[in-house]
């Protein structure tokens, strides 16, 4: 996607000075950060849940995690991290506990951090609480390994 904005704006300004090119090269740029952190998103309802998430073809890794929860705030930015590093292959969809109760009852959440790993509307693994670096990246790995033989 960012060579096609690339080409785009390197023909619209073809012929523009360094000035305009710079702040093209920094629109582009811009682009190509929100384009990945359109892989990271936070749930808004409901609707959001099951278009974002049930009916994607990527896989998504759900967080259910809470402002007050500590072990949440040290799993968030791992989660985040393995996102980045696999872009377009896997997704990851944040929820606060607060605001979504259906939710929680819906997936039997009783505790946070639960975070679920999610393929094409099937839940297909779940932890709770943090776990170690060794444990995510197994739980990932089996997620897109999931994903990769259906």
């Amino acid at each position: 996607m960012l060579r096609s904005y690339k080409k785009i704006f390197s023909l619209n300004f073809k012929n523009c000075g360094l000035q305009n090119r710079c702040i093209c090269q920094g629109i582009v740029n811009k682009l190509h950060v929100t384009n990945l952190n359109r892989e990271v998103y936070d749930i808004k309802d409901e609707e959001d849940f099951k278009t974002r998430v049930m009916r994607s073809s990527v896989p998504v890794i759900v967080n259910f995690h809470a402002d007050w929860c500590e072990p949440c705030h040290s799993l968030k930015p791992l989660l985040q991290k393995i996102v980045n590093d696999n872009p377009g292959k896997i997704h990851l969809a944040e929820i606060l506990v607060d605001d979504h109760a259906t939710l929680l009852q819906t997936f039997e959440v009783t505790a946070v951090p639960a975070v679920l790993a999610i393929h094409r509307g099937s839940v297909k693994d779940k932890f709770i609480g943090l776990v170690t670096d060794k444990q995510i990246k197994a739980f990932v790995e089996n997620l897109l390994k999931d994903s990769n033989s259906t």
